[in-house]
């Protein structure tokens, strides 16, 4: 059961979390797994087809049409959302297994690494998205969305590289970079760290 806390932070950090969390309250851990696979996979389908969309809508030039706004504001709202889902789920996920208590065993270690690179992927373009929906002069150059030059930026961001062609300028793109930086961080040395750490230890004691 959710604390009061955590809650809270979800309804406001991440929709889309306690949107999942409640499809999957009270399912047996075989459907649970099996929705969060399908889960996992259609936001990373999503990604690719939202920068496809957007390289679309930037080369046709239809970026001054009626919907690009409350378009741009949906998918920035969308992908936040995800990104802070992503970071929550395997951070609950990395505390249980150093705990001993997976949530759910019918999604081993193995699937678990996948699931990192997975996810280390999909933010990498929903930071792309992120950045190409926030207003151009956040950025320098502007991109002004050019899906191509953010998810560029985005790599070099979640990388850490940093090679300062292009640099936020505002305080909400920054504190976005130094967010995306750290998620990086996060998955491609914890979580990936913690799930390699149980399966030498299944390996060493297959009982565990």
């Amino acid at each position: 059961m959710w604390r009061a806390f955590d809650f809270v932070i979800c309804v406001l950090l991440s929709p889309t979390r306690v949107f999942m969390n409640w499809r999957r309250y009270g399912k047996p851990d075989q459907r649970d797994a099996a929705m969060v696979f399908a889960w996992t996979r259609m936001f990373f389908w999503l990604a690719v087809v939202l920068c496809g969309f957007f390289l679309i809508i930037e080369q046709f030039t239809l970026a001054s049409a009626g919907f690009w706004l409350p378009l741009r504001i949906g998918v920035f709202v969308i992908a936040l959302s995800r990104c802070n889902e992503t970071v929550i789920a395997f951070a609950n996920d990395a505390r249980q297994w150093l705990e001993g208590k997976p949530y759910n065993r019918y999604i081993s270690p193995v699937h678990r690494i996948g699931f990192v690179i997975q996810s280390y992927a999909e933010i990498w373009l929903f930071f792309a998205l992120i950045a190409c929906c926030l207003p151009a002069g956040m950025y320098d150059p502007p991109m002004d969305g050019d899906i191509l030059t953010a998810i560029y930026f985005s790599g070099a961001a979640i990388t850490t590289l940093g090679y300062g062609d292009i640099h936020p300028t505002h305080w909400v793109s920054r504190l976005l970079a130094i967010y995306e930086a750290m998620s990086g961080l996060f998955l491609s040395i914890l979580a990936i760290g913690v799930y390699i750490s149980q399966i030498v230890r299944r390996v060493d004691d297959p009982e565990a």
